[in-house]
């Protein structure tokens, strides 16, 4: 496996068969660096790459580059990724096979008087995004006198990062859940309902979905009916918002590995990576068995203090207590004397429960938390703990979306 210098003492380095260090720690010298990392294929004799998630993952000119070196590439195609790419064109592909998506700019908005004008044909608020989706820049437009700003704010980061300065408004929906369908092939696994997040970020999820039999039939064909039209062929994560009046919208196509996945392991037995692996290569994926009926929980933990601003917790690890027991799973990279570097994003373990029903698993889910100990590293458990137990967490239009640290999420 490649690693970074500031990964040199990581636990998936320490127990991997055979590890290549490609530089130093910035990502653009390393993870991010398409030749570092093909160069580290070439002297292992790597027949296949797994892009795992996050960086080069959903490039497609390293997908080509991958392909290009006589290696394997664990995702889809890269005229595949280059569709996903652009959130204007994939729209139109999506709106051409009847699939519901959220209102938005149908061009990319050039000037301040076209964005108010569409702000008033979509109604306030919108979101200003880049129409590049490998770029995760967003900002929200709630009065009319700050169109002008965000819109810029907006084109001069987006510019900052590709040099174009292409973007596009999107109603804000209020009040919706984040619904995700797991596909591999074009067959639909399971479905979670991400119940809580914040700053762009999915902090707790829950399967299946809070979502009628009904709902689950409609996003599961629009899920399979949109991969077919991108002729997706591979393991993907299909977004769904659905809004207060249980309208349902396509909002994104992730082909990235989730740190969720593990909700569909649990629920059908299925080994997610190993599917993976038999589409690259050619082999049809296997029929998955109908999701066993249990209730699963699944939470990220981030070395961050919810107290300080979100400020990132880096250091040796001096002590740690990871839960354990039935029906629990942790994956994580710590163990006793870990250094958490501040050079990427502080993304420390995923917990998961599971049990007969929702409450079951919560309980479960609860009880593995309060044993989980990272000494002097602050960690977000205080608000996930918060969060579990708020007496609307896991229902519809319940506690979803923290914008700032909210005194009420601690009650």
């Amino acid at each position: 496996m490649p690693y970074s210098e500031a990964d040199r003492d990581s636990l998936p380095v320490l127990l991997a068969d055979e590890a290549v260090c490609i530089g130093p720690a910035p990502a653009s010298a390393s993870y991010a660096n398409s030749s570092r990392l093909l160069a580290a294929a070439e002297v292992t004799s790597c027949e296949a790459l797994h892009p795992g998630w996050g960086f080069l993952s959903s490039e497609p000119e390293f997908a080509d580059a991958t392909i290009n070196s006589g290696i394997i590439f664990v995702g889809p195609t890269p005229g595949t990724l280059r569709q996903l790419r652009d959130r204007l064109a994939l729209r139109q592909i999506l709106k051409d096979n009847g699939i519901p998506v959220v209102m938005a700019s149908e061009v990319p908005i050039t000037n301040p008087q076209q964005a108010v004008a569409e702000s008033a044909r979509l109604g306030l608020p919108v979101v200003v995004k880049p129409v590049l989706s490998n770029l995760n820049i967003t900002r929200l437009i709630v009065k009319e006198k700050d169109i002008e700003y965000q819109v810029r704010m907006c084109q001069a980061e987006t510019r900052a990062h590709t040099g174009s300065e292409q973007v596009y408004l999107e109603k804000y929906l209020t009040g919706a859940r984040p619904v995700d369908v797991l596909l591999i092939s074009y067959l639909p696994i399971i479905d979670w309902e991400v119940g809580f997040y914040y700053r762009h970020r999915d902090i707790i999820a829950f399967s299946p979905a809070n979502i009628t039999s009904k709902l689950r039939t409609k996003i599961y064909r629009w899920a399979k009916l949109a991969l077919t039209a991108l002729q997706f062929n591979g393991c993907s994560v299909v977004r769904f918002l659905i809004d207060e009046r249980e309208n349902p919208y396509l909002f994104r196509i992730n082909c990235e590995l989730s740190p969720f996945s593990p909700l569909a392991e649990i629920s059908t037995g299925i080994d997610i990576v190993a599917e993976q692996l038999r589409v690259a290569t050619g082999i049809e994926a296997e029929k998955a068995p109908r999701s066993l009926q249990v209730g699963a929980l699944a939470v990220n933990i981030f070395a961050e203090d919810p107290y300080a601003d979100f400020e990132p917790c880096t250091g040796i690890l001096a002590e740690l207590t990871l839960p354990g027991g039935p029906f629990i799973r942790v994956e994580s990279h710590l163990y006793p004397g870990t250094n958490i570097p501040p050079d990427y994003e502080p993304h420390i373990a995923s917990v998961f429960s599971w049990g007969l029903d929702f409450q079951n698993a919560r309980g479960r889910l609860q009880r593995a938390l309060a044993e989980f100990n990272t000494g002097n590293i602050r960690t977000d458990l205080d608000l996930i703990r918060a969060a579990l137990r708020h007496p609307e967490f896991g229902k519809p239009g319940g506690i979803v979306h923290l914008r700032q640290p909210g005194i009420e999420i601690f009650a």
